[in-house]
């Protein structure tokens, strides 16, 4: 993905700034102390929120890659 902004003209950083991720823990957020190192550059400074209410709240056209736990998807959507 940040690939594809930078062959549109953007940054590094205006790209990753465009790119939102959720993990097991929800939205992946500069506040919160438990995330990999490979999350740290797409850290937003945004409120920490779980996954359900990061699909509320941030507006933007997705694509979900779901590993392994479908059911617990279908109880809350």
């Amino acid at each position: 993905m940040i690939s594809a902004f930078i062959e549109e003209g953007l940054s590094k950083e205006e790209a990753r700034s465009r790119l939102w991720f959720v993990d097991q823990n929800g939205l992946v957020v500069q506040s919160r102390d438990d995330l990999m190192a490979h999350n740290l550059p797409y850290a937003h400074d945004h409120e920490a929120l779980d996954f359900i209410g990061a699909m509320g709240t941030i507006n933007r056209m997705f694509s979900l890659a779901l590993p392994a736990r479908p059911a617990l998807l279908r109880r809350k959507l």
